[in-house]
């Protein structure tokens, strides 16, 4: 798993005090109460480079899901079957089996039945997103990697107006939609 497995004997450790993070706008922000983490998540290796390995990403995961499409999938003859069609994130504890080495575990609809599957990551395409949906900023090279908003609206070069919020405090930043993906309630089965 990717999270730190600690004895049940051992004392809760207390939470690490929050990161501030200082927008473009000069207002200090606590983005770490925007997206929760779950305990433990701040201590893990990332093993691979891939977005979706991260700490920040892996915890949003267990609690929303993204959709995908497959594609670029023309190199492997038993995935093109897959390609253009719709797939879904997995929390953890919903795997049927444990994804392969630097794979990730997807739900895509096959027939009538619901199947998992584990797929390069890479070969995933996230969805882009439109007006009033949730998003996770998925760019590494954006100092709001991992925090989850809201679309407020989209601008003429492509850009979207993502709103930020918390307890008490709202901030609009300006992100291209390379840098977003869809988020997801997460339908139990």
């Amino acid at each position: 798993g990717f999270a730190e497995v600690r004895p049940a004997t051992e004392p809760a450790r207390p939470p690490s005090p929050p990161r501030p993070i200082t927008p473009p706008s000069g207002v200090p922000v606590d983005f770490e109460r925007l997206t929760p983490e779950l305990e433990g998540s701040q201590r893990v290796i990332c093993p691979l480079d891939h977005w979706l390995f991260f700490p920040a990403i892996r915890t949003l995961l267990q609690m929303k899901r993204i959709p995908f499409t497959i594609s670029r999938v023309d190199s492997n003859k038993d995935l093109l079957v897959y390609k253009n069609k719709t797939a879904r994130s997995v929390p953890d504890a919903q795997w049927d089996s444990p994804p392969g080495e630097g794979e990730v575990i997807i739900s895509m609809v096959r027939g009538v039945n619901i199947v998992q599957m584990s797929i390069n990551p890479n070969c995933l395409l996230p969805w882009e997103p439109k007006a009033g949906g949730e998003v996770v900023v998925i760019s590494r090279d954006c100092q709001f990697f991992g925090c989850s908003g809201t679309i407020n609206g989209r601008k003429d070069n492509g850009w979207f107006v993502v709103r930020f919020t918390s307890e008490t405090l709202s901030l609009d930043i300006d992100l291209p939609s390379k840098h977003l993906t869809v988020l997801e309630p997460i339908r139990v089965r």
